[in-house]
């Protein structure tokens, strides 16, 4: 579900800031542009963290986070001065990515193999099907474009197997 929320974020944020939040918002476009990229990060973190949880490792969670939080204020201390609040942005998908590489490496390394490259080359792929469907239906309005990508992404997922008749069952 991220993959479409940041690719839709990303391509039509310009448009989605002044419809809902007037023209006064067009500068954060370029933020927004970067933080989207947090949206799968976070999505994958909330489902780790949950399964540390499940696993009784709160302790690992609790250690994780520290950390994060001493990594984001220390770039942000360097960053914030030269870039601002774009690399404030930066360092908000840099701490969820070290976030989610830390709790990746602790559960395949200490519970169970994870089959994620493989997973997230084809959810790559899939979201690169709907940035080009996105792309070939620009000149029309939104509406169609973007029904049209996600009926793409939805038969990407399908079709390399990251979507299978037990998903559809439940």
């Amino acid at each position: 579900l991220s993959l479409p929320l940041v690719l839709s974020l990303f391509i039509l944020s310009e448009d989605w800031l002044t419809v809902f939040f007037g023209r006064s918002f067009a500068p954060s476009v370029p933020s927004l542009k970067i933080l989207v990229f947090s949206l799968p990060l976070i999505f994958l973190n909330y489902v780790l963290w949950h399964t540390l949880i499940a696993l009784n490792r709160e302790k690992i969670i609790t250690g994780v986070s520290a950390f994060a939080v001493f990594f984001n204020i220390g770039i942000n201390c360097l960053i914030l001065p030269r870039y601002g609040y774009l690399g404030a942005s930066w360092t908000t998908v840099a701490t969820d990515l070290l976030i989610l590489v830390f709790l990746l490496f602790y559960l395949q390394r200490s519970f169970f193999p994870l089959k994620w490259a493989r997973t997230g080359l084809k959810l790559a792929f899939c979201g690169g099907m709907m940035a080009l469907s996105f792309w070939w239906f620009d000149d029309e309005p939104v509406w169609i474009g973007w029904s049209f990508a996600l009926v793409v992404y939805a038969g990407c997922l399908v079709l390399s197997r990251l979507i299978v008749g037990e998903d559809w069952t439940l």
